[in-house]
């Protein structure tokens, strides 16, 4: 019991430290979500963040079996699949284009879904992640504003099996859980947005809602995407 107990101190220290890791390393590509808060602000933030404690009968259970699991926050993932293919930041690049996703699921022959708020928006910035060397398309994002309903959104999208280092980034810092049409959803609230990682069929989808602390908002817009 002592050494279960010796492991499971680390294991949490490593968790924390982790989060703390993934936190800095989306601070840094993505600055603009993250104002500036006063310095009280920000130690509340910290104690709230670090807060959240791997449950102890899952950490134990998983020392006790040695699992091949990574924790990350309060779920246990399993490693990547062999299929899968990890691409670091130094191997694909975000660039803009004029196609819509709907234009470019026409296209293309791809099938992801999209915000159907075209006629409703203004500031419609659609990129593609391109890699370096085969300039081959791994995903689609688009940003936009809904005037109608007051939200700005981003969303962003790839096959299951390609797992971009900025968009893993994010997906580590979803800790908390829903289900949606009985689809998985991975969300969080960090300072004043809100963020959601879903899949459906093939594809996997990472959705921003900007200057919201409604995570109902936020499933609201998920399972409008998922219709």
């Amino acid at each position: 019991m002592f050494e279960e107990r010796k492991l499971l101190k680390l294991m949490e220290k490593d968790c924390e430290e982790r989060r703390e890791r993934n936190l800095q390393r989306l601070k840094e590509m993505h600055p603009e979500l993250f104002p500036a808060v006063e310095k009280s602000e920000k130690k509340k933030f910290n104690k709230k963040w670090f807060g959240l404690i791997v449950p102890t009968a899952s950490v134990a259970a998983g020392l006790a079996i040695v699992l091949p699991i990574v924790l990350v926050g309060n779920n246990a993932v399993v490693p990547p699949q062999p299929n899968d293919r990890y691409c670091s930041l130094s191997e694909y690049s975000l660039v803009q284009v004029d196609e819509t996703i709907e234009q470019y699921n026409e296209n293309s022959g791809e099938c992801y879904c999209y915000f159907d708020w075209y006629d409703v928006s203004e500031d419609i910035y659609s990129s593609h992640y391109v890699d370096n060397d085969s300039q081959e398309i791994l995903g689609v994002t688009e940003n936009m504003y809904n005037y109608v309903l007051n939200e700005k959104i981003e969303i962003s999208a790839t096959p299951k099996n390609i797992l971009l280092e900025e968009l893993e980034a994010k997906k580590e810092m979803c800790s908390n859980q829903n289900v949606i049409d009985d689809n998985l959803v991975m969300w969080n609230k960090i300072d004043i947005h809100l963020f959601g990682v879903v899949e459906d069929d093939n594809y996997r989808y990472f959705v921003t809602l900007y200057y919201s602390n409604d995570e109902n908002q936020l499933f609201t817009l998920i399972e409008e995407l998922l219709q």
